[in-house]
């Protein structure tokens, strides 16, 4: 993904290259994400069974996925989206 090496090229610090690489991972493979400073209350087995994506909301005032805490399965089109667009300006996000 030539956006995606590109953003990551541009990362100003390491926490941005982190949130890219993690986005790769996740799109390639599959899986689980969680920040190491979130309380797991119950086990996900339950939302990976039922669902092939889901991610947290962040309380931020407006809609907001939260990259904090996010899962996919391999090749997920809400990942390939945001791969796609990561190195993207927002208002180009076609919302």
């Amino acid at each position: 993904a030539p956006r995606l090496a590109e953003a990551f090229a541009r990362a100003e610090n390491p926490a941005e290259r982190s949130d890219i690489l993690r986005l790769e991972v996740i799109w390639r493979y599959g899986g689980l994400y969680v920040d190491v400073d979130f309380e797991c209350l119950q086990p996900f087995e339950g939302l990976h069974r039922r669902h092939s994506f889901f991610a947290g909301v962040s309380n931020v005032g407006a809609f907001e996925l939260n990259n904090g805490l996010f899962a996919s399965s391999p090749r997920h089109p809400v990942m390939g989206f945001l791969r796609e667009h990561v190195a993207r300006p927002w208002p180009e996000w076609g919302h």
